[in-house]
Order: structure tokens, then C-alpha cells, then sequence
């Protein structure tokens, strides 16, 4: 439903009709955007980023789980650094989170898991919500941010 509601608010369009076609329909009537297209929808958030080459947008409520059993598994090296030198720990394991989310929708192939998407040194918009937290690839342009 609520990417329903994005693609709506995206083409003023028939949303549902375009989810289900989701390729080449959606790509025209998004295209005053740019080439590329990424959604992404947690908790009350939805979010979409455009650009002309392959983007990827990621959003992730603040959520209470267990933080170093998940970096330990999925982490790089250079994202583990960054996270054990962080002030805030919890808020920096939520971006680095949504960065390799948004990372892993834009590449192509995509590797197996989210851990083959590696942050280090990469470009990223980045948004800290009160309760989420937001970001997308490179000089994504961040197109709807909705809190439904």
C-alpha cells in the first residue's frame, strides 16, 4: 500500500496498474527525474531517489536490535572501523545499515547478500529522521520522503 501511495504521488498515475507493470511504463512516466528509479519503505516512511545512473534509496526506522551480532556478520572491515569509532554507535550502525541497503537496490548483478555491498569511501545523501533513518546513493536526488 504504501508504495502504492509513492508511485501515485511519483506519476500521478494509476499506482497500482504501474507496480504491477513496474518496468518500462514506470520508467516513462518517471523519467522527468532522471533514468533510474529506487523506493524503499519502512515503518511509516516511504521514500523514492532519481538519477541518471543506477541509484538506490534505503529507509529504516529506529529499531531496538542487536546491533554487533548484525555488523559483525554483514560489515566490511573500513564499516566496522567506522562504527567502533563512532560517538553514537547505535545512530552510525543505522546508517552504514541503510547505506549498504541502498548500496546493494542500485548495483547490478547484485551480489549475494547485502555484505557484498561495501560503503567504504563511497558518496552518499544521508538523512536522520527522529525516529529512521535515510539514504541514498551517490547524488541521488531524494524525489518523496512521506511519513504516512
Amino acid at each position: 500500500m504504501k508504495t502504492t501511495v509513492l508511485l501515485f504521488e511519483i506519476t500521478q498515475d494509476n499506482a497500482k496498474e504501474l507496480q504491477r507493470s513496474y518496468g518500462k511504463k514506470l520508467c516513462e512516466k518517471a523519467k522527468r527525474f532522471g533514468k533510474f528509479l529506487s523506493l524503499s519503505h519502512s515503518g511509516k516512511y516511504v521514500a523514492a531517489a532519481a538519477a541518471d545512473i543506477p541509484v538506490g534509496v534505503d529507509v529504516q526506522i529506529r529499531a531496538d536490535v542487536h546491533t554487533e551480532k548484525i555488523a559483525r556478520r554483514f560489515f566490511s572491515e573500513g564499516e566496522m572501523r567506522e562504527w567502533e569509532e563512532a560517538q553514537n554507535r547505535q545512530e552510525a550502525f543505522f546508517f552504514i545499515w541503510c547505506k549498504k541497503e541502498a548500496l546493494y537496490k542500485s548495483m547490478s548483478p547484485q551480489p549475494l547478500t547485502v555484505r557484498g555491498a561495501d560503503t567504504t569511501g563511497k558518496k552518499f545523501t544521508c538523512i536522520k529522521l527522529p525516529d529512521a533513518f535515510l539514504a541514498a546513493t551517490g547524488n541521488a536526488e531524494i524525489i518523496c520522503l512521506h511519513d504516512l
